[in-house]
């Protein structure tokens, strides 16, 4: 595929573009469609199964143990 290297006004405005826009000269002429790199999480289709609720709720929990604790615990039961 040929490339044009476009110049920093031309290309900071199509930074923004989110779905394919159609191009045009200054008399309305279409020079065709550009259609944004895909730039979208890999985690785009995943569904959360928690409401923001839940989310807030989790996120305002205090922990019973430090991390500390967790991890004596964890090399303890490696140890046996």
């Amino acid at each position: 595929m040929a490339k044009i290297v476009l110049d920093s006004t031309t290309s900071a405005r199509l930074r923004w573009v989110k779905e394919p826009v159609e191009l045009v000269d200054e008399e309305g002429s279409r020079l065709g469609t550009f259609t944004p790199a895909d730039k979208k999480s890999p985690y785009r289709d995943v569904k959360i199964p928690f409401t923001q609720e839940e989310l807030r709720r989790f996120a305002e929990q205090k922990g019973d143990r430090t991390l500390a604790e967790i991890l004596a615990d964890l090399e303890k039961g490696a140890r046996e």
